[in-house]
């Protein structure tokens, strides 16, 4: 793995960051650019990536929409992505667009060495294999949805 990877910057993020993130010499774009604007539905937002590079260049989704994995899990082996999610818990008095883009430009090296079709959550200063949260689990028995869970090994 290496710069080369497409980091696909979520539309709940914003396409500033993008830019940002190719000045700094990061391979990156943001999904309104391939035409998934913000209030695309994940399931769309993954579909689209999917069919847009599959095949054709490695990528990974950058979001801080962390509940994607557990509401979306079939759409995600389908598609075969990538998902690098931030941890929203931020420090007093950060903005959480503050917080997503400090949390991102730091570990933006990491997520583009992120091991392909899985799914990490990323903090400040170290990332994780994405689990559901307890928030997650109580969502997930309700609506009855299929989170993500990593491939058997």
């Amino acid at each position: 793995m290496s710069r080369e990877r497409l980091l696909v910057i979520d539309a709940c993020i914003g396409k500033a960051l993008a830019t940002r993130l190719r000045d700094r010499g990061r391979n990156a774009i943001s999904s309104a650019s391939i035409g998934l604007a913000t209030g695309v539905e994940d399931p769309m937002l993954l579909r689209g990536v999917a069919d847009c590079f599959n095949g054709k260049q490695e990528w990974v989704i950058v979001t801080g929409d962390d509940a994607m994995p557990a509401e979306h899990g079939e759409v995600i082996h389908e598609t075969q992505a990538t998902i690098a999610t931030v941890r929203l818990e931020r420090p007093d008095g950060m903005s959480e667009y503050e917080w997503l883009t400090d949390v991102i430009h730091r570990q933006a090296h990491v997520m583009q060495q992120q091991a392909p079709q899985s799914v990490r959550r990323y903090t400040f200063d170290a990332s994780r294999v994405w689990h559901p949260r307890r928030r997650h689990v109580m969502l997930i028995k309700r609506h009855g949805w299929t989170p993500w869970t990593p491939e058997p090994e």
